[in-house]
């Protein structure tokens, strides 16, 4: 229900409070996902053979723990992003529905967050055992953090839907980040669903080279926006 004197559907232009927390966290997840992606852009595609992750990981050992940490920390700056969002965008709802939204991709972003860090612990486990294991059990360990790191398009686009139409309804982002942000969220969902070994829409394919830029470009994107209408 909206407050008194004012149309729910209106569009409110109140700026947001500053927030430093947001560029700060956008900026750290989008440079630490940029330096860990060049430090492993040599990884093995999806669908290589036990042998091939087994080697890879044995001589990508010590890199491979070095980054898990730091993509621990790009996600959690990720987190850290989505909060301060989350919560300017409750400070601007007017009605049930758009908190109702809101909240869904609050929910959706802690989502993201769990299964990132499932995902990160297959590969540590895969890096620190890589001298014991067997080709098999490298290949599954490599399977399952491809599996749960692709499996988070379904909540990240949970969140980037809900919360670009709350956008719009409060006029707080251009119409242009909107799309944007339909256009990021519906990659999100084709590389998920498609379950592909191999090819575009494998998780070494759009899921790993296209998908995440442009994730964190909306990133980026909306941390500028609140921090000109600061």
């Amino acid at each position: 229900m909206g407050q008194p004197g004012l149309d729910p559907g209106a569009r409110t232009h109140a700026p947001a409070a500053r927030n430093p927390l947001s560029l700060a966290s956008a900026v750290a997840a989008t440079v630490l996902s940029v330096a860990i992606a060049v430090v492993v852009a040599d990884a093995p595609a999806a669908g290589a053979s036990g042998d091939v992750v087994l080697a890879w990981a044995s001589a990508h050992r010590t890199t491979l723990l070095a980054c898990t940490p730091a993509w621990t920390l790009s996600v959690a700056a990720v987190f850290a992003f989505y909060v301060s969002v989350a919560g300017d965008l409750a400070d601007h709802c007017v009605t049930r529905s758009e908190r109702a939204l809101v909240q869904l991709g609050a929910a959706a972003g802690r989502l993201t967050f769990a299964i990132s860090l499932v995902g990160f612990l297959f590969l540590t486990t895969l890096a620190w055992m890589a001298p014991d294991l067997a080709p098999g059990d490298a290949r599954l360990l490599s399977s399952l953090s491809a599996l749960a790191v692709n499996v988070t398009g379904i909540p990240t686009a949970l969140t980037l839907l809900p919360w670009a139409w709350v956008m719009h309804r409060r006029g707080l982002a251009p119409p242009a980040l909107g799309v944007y942000a339909a256009g990021v969220s519906a990659l999100h969902l084709v590389s998920t669903a498609a379950f592909a070994q191999s090819g575009p829409l494998s998780p070494s394919g759009v899921g790993a080279y296209l998908a995440p830029p442009l994730f964190y470009g909306w990133v980026l994107w909306i941390a500028s926006v609140k921090l000109c209408r600061a």
